[in-house]
């Protein structure tokens, strides 16, 4: 999510273009959608790990928005098998016209991945901050009302990683902690802030 971010974010500034930060975290992990469509006999980083089926799916969007408006949230959520999937296995991100799978097989638990993770959190804070996201998060905006979505999804995308053999490293598992508290708490401060005001 945060790469997510990050590629929104540098978009949105060469096509002057306001972000709904809630709405770029979600579709960052949206292609992980496919972790409920294995009982239907889609296997995960398969059908929503393409760039034509979202394509497909992103034409009425950007024909309602415009293209101009809609790239920061396109390559928000393509960033996630084209960045980072790719980075740690492999992905047949050019299905239907081919079947092979593209990728650096890092690992998720290898020390590449890792650093690319932290590396990746360090920037968002920075750039966050310096955009004024960051503190957004933290306005009491009932926008921010939102990230209880992006928070839960990155939970659920985490749930094969439960029956995963390898060991997940204490960095990882710290990196995402902090990040998931992040959101939720700036979906809980917002909730608070809104339910006191009606009370």
């Amino acid at each position: 999510m945060v790469w997510g971010y990050l590629t929104a974010r540098a978009t949105a500034s060469l096509t002057k273009t306001r972000l709904v930060t809630p709405l770029i975290f979600f579709l960052s992990v949206l292609p992980d959608a496919d972790i409920f469509l294995e009982p239907f006999g889609i296997r995960h980083l398969t059908l929503t790990h393409t760039i034509i089926l979202w394509l497909v799916l992103f034409l009425p969007v950007f024909t309602y928005f415009g293209i101009r408006k809609t790239l920061p949230y396109f390559f928000a959520l393509l960033q996630h098998f084209l960045l980072g999937d790719v980075f740690i296995g492999s992905v047949p991100f050019l299905w239907p016209l081919t079947s092979d799978g593209f990728g650096l097989g890092f690992g998720i638990t290898s020390a590449m991945n890792l650093f690319a993770e932290g590396f990746g959190l360090a920037l968002f804070l920075g750039v966050s901050y310096r955009t004024g996201d960051l503190v957004g998060m933290f306005n009491g905006d009932l926008i921010n009302v939102g990230y209880l979505l992006p928070a839960a999804s990155v939970l659920v995308s985490f749930t094969p990683l439960l029956h995963s053999p390898c060991f997940m490293p204490l960095s990882f598992i710290g990196l995402s902690t902090a990040f998931v508290a992040l959101l939720f708490g700036s979906f809980f401060h917002s909730l608070f802030r809104h339910i006191t005001g009606f009370l």
